[in-house]
C-alpha cells in the first residue's frame, strides 16, 4: 500500500467533503522519547559520493534493527557505536552524532493504521522499510512571525500490527519526531500552502496551491472538493 500527499491548485478558501474514520490503537500523538543513534560516515557531508552503510543494506535489503552497542564499520580505520539516547523534556534530541548520523526507533501498535509522521531536522525517513521524505530545514516548532516555516511536514505512514521500525538520517544536530493521528482520513495540510503575498488595498482573483494529505488505506476516488470566493 502507498501513501500519498496530493497537490491541488485552486481558488483560494477551499476545503474537501469526505466520509470515513480512521483505526484506534495507538494515542492521538506517540513521542519518539527513546531511541538509538550512530555517528555519520566519514565525509558527510563533504563527500556526496561517501560510503553509507546503513543506506547500502536498505539498497540491498540486508538491513535489519541495531541493538545498543553494536558496531558498524564505515571503512578500514572508522566506524560507529549505535547509543541509547532520551530527549529532553520538550521532546527533542541534541546530540553530535545527530550532524549526519542516524537516529532509530521502534513504535509498537495493536492494530495496522495510517499516522501521521511529524519530524524536525532530518533528510531521510525510513519507516518499515518504506522511504519518506524529511524536514531537513525544520529545527524548531516556534518561528516568529516574519520567519519562514518549517513546522509543516506531515507526511502518512502506514503502522503495521505489533512492532514497528523508524529509522531517520538527521543532518542537524537537533531532531524530533512524533506520530499523530489524522482527524479525517482526507485532509488539506493548511502549513504547506503557495499562496501570494496580498497587498493592502489591492483585490486578488488568482490560485494558490495546498497539499491534501491521504491518510487511509486506499487511494482516494470519488472525492469531492468545493471551493468559495
Amino acid at each position: 500500500m502507498s501513501h500519498r500527499s496530493l497537490f491541488f491548485t485552486l481558488p483560494l478558501l477551499a476545503a474537501v467533503s469526505t466520509v470515513g474514520s480512521l483505526a484506534a490503537g495507538l494515542p492521538d500523538t506517540v513521542g519518539i522519547t527513546t531511541v538509538l543513534i550512530i555517528k555519520a560516515p566519514p565525509g558527510f557531508p563533504d563527500n556526496i559520493a561517501r560510503r553509507d552503510p546503513i543506506e547500502s543494506a536498505f539498497v540491498n535489503g540486508t538491513w535489519r534493527a541495531p541493538n545498543e552497542g553494536e558496531t558498524l564499520r564505515y571503512n578500514d580505520t572508522a566506524g560507529g557505536r549505535w547509543e541509547r539516547a532520551r530527549a529532553g523534556a520538550n521532546g527533542w534530541y541534541d546530540h553530535p552524532a545527530l550532524d549526519g548520523g542516524y537516529l532509530f526507533a521502534e513504535v509498537e501498535s495493536d492494530t495496522e493504521q495510517p499516522m501521521l509522521l511529524e519530524a524536525f531536522g532530518n533528510a531521510m525517513a525510513y519507516v518499515n522499510g518504506a522511504c519518506r521524505s524529511g524536514n531537513p530545514y525544520g529545527e524548531k516548532e516556534v518561528y516568529e512571525s516574519w520567519e519562514t516555516r518549517f513546522n509543516y511536514s506531515r507526511l502518512p505512514v502506514l503502522l503495521r500490527r505489533g512492532r514497528n521500525e523508524l529509522l531517520f538520517h538527521c543532518t542537524r544536530g537537533v531532531f524530533k519526531a512524533r506520530l499523530v493521528r489524522a482527524s479525517r482520513p482526507f485532509a488539506f495540510n493548511a502549513g504547506d500552502a503557495t499562496l501570494p503575498d496580498i497587498i493592502t488595498g489591492r483585490s486578488y482573483a488568482g490560485m494558490g496551491s495546498v497539499v491534501v494529505i491521504n491518510a487511509s488505506a486506499s487511494p482516494g476516488r470519488d472525492l469531492v472538493l468545493t471551493s468559495s470566493c
